[in-house]
């Protein structure tokens, strides 16, 4: 096999560091391979294939195999739900945005079926932090955090899930991973959705508050410390440089 494409994620804990690479076989067929980088960060690979194999709705999930060190996948292709909603941003189309929401949010439900009030454990914390008022949350366990719009493609008719490498079995709130997808686009996206909507209000969908927001972000912020190895992490030494931004609903 040929590789054709390769991508470290270096910035992280040694422990999570992977080699995501695509390759091309002789016949043309592609495949994406996952492999640590470190001997340290075996298990974490490890763990996506466990999160694979053993979640109860892994038919939603594309397919994986071991195979040496590595997790193999097939190579997906197909339009996601990020590439939709680019569509509706590029014709200033706020139904447009919000049909996709939608469908996430029906996909979000299918996911998680059984839902309960948040019980908050030692590795939760260890993870996320301290979250206020954990029992006004709906939570899960095998709850994927990194349910992105580009990380679900429409594929032969279907929807598929092509990365599930943060997935925990302790329980989360369920509301989290659509904060993370909404914050994601919006961070990406705030001027042009700016000249048809208020950005802000897609929150407001999905019955996110503000407060639900501020212990979001905090969550988030704890995660990323967490993978990229806390305070030494590549993630806090370029923070000095970076620019200061507010939103406008917080300062009021």
């Amino acid at each position: 096999m040929k590789k054709v494409y390769s991508k470290f994620t270096k910035e992280r804990s040694r422990k999570f560091q992977i080699e995501t690479a695509i390759y091309e076989t002789e016949n043309g067929e592609r495949l994406v391979s996952k492999e640590a980088l470190w001997p340290e960060g075996q298990p974490h690979v490890q763990a996506m294939f466990q999160n694979y194999s053993s979640h109860p709705n892994k038919e939603m999930y594309v397919a994986c195999r071991q195979e040496d060190n590595k997790i193999i996948f097939p190579y997906v292709t197909g339009k996601s739900y990020y590439d939709q909603v680019l569509e509706a941003i590029e014709q200033h189309s706020m139904a447009g945005v919000k049909s996709v929401l939608a469908q996430y949010q029906i996909l979000q439900n299918a996911l998680y079926p059984v839902q309960n009030p948040m019980e908050v454990s030692e590795e939760f914390r260890h993870v996320f932090g301290t979250v206020a008022h954990p029992e006004s949350y709906m939570a899960a366990a095998n709850v994927n955090i990194d349910l992105t719009l580009d990380n679900l493609i429409i594929s032969e008719g279907k929807t598929q899930i092509i990365d599930y490498e943060w997935i925990f079995d302790f329980m989360i709130p369920v509301k989290f991973p659509v904060y993370r997808a909404i914050f994601a686009l919006i961070e990406k996206h705030r001027k042009q959705l700016e000249d048809f909507m208020v950005p802000e209000t897609l929150y407001d969908d999905f019955l996110i508050t503000q407060e639900d927001r501020k212990v979001f972000a905090e969550m988030n912020e704890k995660f990323g410390e967490y993978v990229e190895g806390g305070t030494e992490s590549y993630h806090k030494a370029v923070v000095g440089y970076r620019k200061h931004v507010w939103e406008l609903n917080n300062l009021l």
